[in-house]
């Protein structure tokens, strides 16, 4: 392992730079408790990820952009207990989204929700009434282009239930949830362009799953983790390009 430095016991760099207290990463890792970056920066306790994830326990981005605690999101997901964006942008407690959805008391359909006012351009929020084609209904469900059939659920676009599942462009049916392209069910799994089944989850591009398990380009099967690509389990192990099986640790690259 090349290009590798280290600052104190808190930062784990692979072919990036880390300058005293201030974390630089570019194309790395960088491992505490607080980020994981893949092809990002951090910055102290600034956190700037750019094409990344960083994982704690407040953001998730795919592709955009978290700055401290003003979170800006361009096309990618922050999953918090508040905002979950698609295509869109949170900025701080005022959320701005534009072919999107930001899920917490405010719902929004393809359109922009400005502070407590909600504007909605290409949707519909009907009360209790369901709609094909953009879908709120009461506090449990959203539905952007697809289908929901009374409490049987068959999506496909996208869907959040209640603060259980965000499903954007797959398919939720019932209590079993298939998704093709990501998933986020309550606090504990963020799946990008993936399968998860049921609790088990089988992930194809990446997967967070609660507070330990951070995937990226690998495969998690239920609580068996097996990866190919990168994998940080918990304040303990970082791989890269390696496999994870359970509690046995076989890889090829890795900085413990």
């Amino acid at each position: 392992m090349q290009n590798m430095e280290r600052s104190g016991d808190e930062v784990v760099v692979i072919g990036g730079v880390a300058v005293g207290d201030e974390v630089v990463v570019i194309v790395g890792v960088a491992v505490g408790d607080e980020v994981v970056v893949i092809v990002g920066v951090a910055v102290g306790d600034e956190v700037v990820v750019v094409g990344g994830v960083a994982v704690g326990d407040e953001v998730v981005v795919i592709v955009g952009v978290a700055v401290g605690d003003e979170e800006v999101v361009v096309v990618g997901v922050a999953v918090g207990d508040e905002v979950v964006v698609v295509g869109g942008m949170a900025i701080g407690d005022e959320v701005v989204v534009v072919g999107g959805m930001a899920i917490g008391d405010e719902v929004v359909v393809g359109g922009v929700a400005i502070g407590d006012e909600v504007v909605v351009v290409g949707g519909m929020a009907i009360g209790d009434e369901v709609v094909v084609g953009g879908v709120a209904v009461g506090d449990e469900v959203v539905v952007v282009g697809g289908m929901a059939i009374g409490d049987e659920v068959v999506v496909v676009g996208g869907m959040a239930i209640g603060d259980e599942v965000v499903v954007v462009g797959g398919v939720a049916v019932g209590d079993e949830v298939v998704v093709i392209v990501g998933v986020a069910v309550g606090d504990e799994v963020v799946v990008i362009v993936g399968v998860a089944i049921g609790d088990e989850v089988v992930v194809v591009g990446g997967v967070a799953v609660g507070d330990e398990v951070v995937v990226v380009g690998g495969v998690a099967v239920g609580d068996e983790v097996v990866v190919v690509g990168g994998v940080a389990v918990g304040d303990e192990v970082v791989v890269v390009g390696g496999m994870a099986i359970g509690d046995e640790v076989v890889v090829v690259g890795v900085w413990l």
